[in-house]
């Protein structure tokens, strides 16, 4: 018997070796988290998100998608596409994924790219600041105290919004690192009510961890540059990890807790019902602009939603009154 006693001996200890590490990763993952928080410039105490657990942001997600969809509460999120793929765990990515983002056939860590994203201004866009507005409902990138304020009411499922972006995002982005321009980003998820499923609302929640991760701008212009067809319910969790993958430093186990358990469900409710405000307001959909408090109707004035020249010089000459 006594020469059972070493084995056992080294057992024992590396039980608790295991239980230490396992500890310590827990740990690790919420100290990532506050520090996420802390790159946003505002306590996440103003946020639901930040003062209930993960059970009951489950529950006020859950909520939401039912005023949404009409679906009941507890009803599974999985899209009729693709079913059998839950809210928490690893699904398959969505067709066709894996020739848009590399490695995206599963939700790991996927093989990327070296260096930035092919979007335009990346390099410009991974150096902007960012940061939740005074409201806690909007994103603000660009210098606090610019004098130009262009608040965008976008769906990331909106074609249109996507187009605008393309051409539009770039001299955004070097209008805001110029100074000229704060960026003020209103996210919704209307589009989810007519398609099949809740990307744009995994979307929003994606693109709110990526903030608190501090990889907001460049993220952003991602989810445009990949969006999915719009009838196809295809921001699923693998494809938005895959996507994260491609932005220098943003993947982290805050962000992918983030991303799976949908822990900024409320910011994304909040945001929605300040989208549903400026259009009782302003009486047309996504994409929406705002400048300095005025509602510019893109209808009207489709120069400023397709032509960068045009959209610049309409907001150096808003700079100058």
């Amino acid at each position: 018997m006594p020469r059972y006693q070493p084995r056992l001996l080294r057992a024992v200890v590396a039980v608790t070796a295991l239980v230490a590490a396992v500890g310590g990763e827990a740990a690790v993952g919420r100290a990532l988290a506050d520090r996420g928080a802390e790159a946003t410039g505002r306590s996440e105490a103003l946020l639901p998100a930040r003062a209930v657990s993960e059970v009951r942001a489950s529950r006020a997600e859950d909520a939401l998608r039912a005023a949404l969809t009409g679906r009941p509460p507890g009803a599974p999120l999985t899209a009729p596409a693709l079913p059998g793929t839950p809210l928490t765990a690893p699904g398959p990515a969505a067709p066709g994924l894996a020739g848009a983002v590399p490695g995206a056939a599963a939700e790991g860590r996927p093989a990327v790219r070296p260096g930035l994203p092919d979007v335009p201004a990346a390099a410009v866009l991974r150096a902007l600041p960012a940061r939740l507005d005074r409201d806690g409902t909007a994103i603000d990138v660009g210098r606090a105290g610019a004098p130009v304020t262009v608040t965008l009411y976008e769906d990331y499922r909106c074609p249109d919004c996507r187009r605008f972006e393309e051409a539009q995002g770039a001299v955004l982005a070097r209008l805001a690192a110029s100074g000229t321009v704060l960026v003020r980003r209103v996210v919704e998820s209307s589009l989810d009510v007519r398609l099949p499923g809740d990307g744009a609302h995994r979307a929003a929640n994606a693109a709110r961890a990526a903030l608190a991760a501090g990889g907001f701008p460049l993220y952003n212009a991602l989810l445009y540059a990949e969006q999915p067809p719009e009838q196809e319910d295809g921001y699923t969790v693998g494809r938005l990890l895959a996507l994260a993958s491609r932005v220098p430093g943003l993947r982290g186990p805050a962000f992918d807790r983030a991303v799976r358990t949908r822990r900024y469900a409320p910011w994304a409710a909040a945001a929605q019902r300040a989208y549903e405000r400026h259009g009782r307001r302003a009486g047309y959909g996504t994409p929406g602009m705002v400048v300095n408090g005025r509602p510019v109707d893109l209808a009207a004035r489709p120069d400023l939603a397709g032509d960068p020249g045009a959209l610049r010089a309409f907001l150096l000459a808003q700079a100058r009154r």
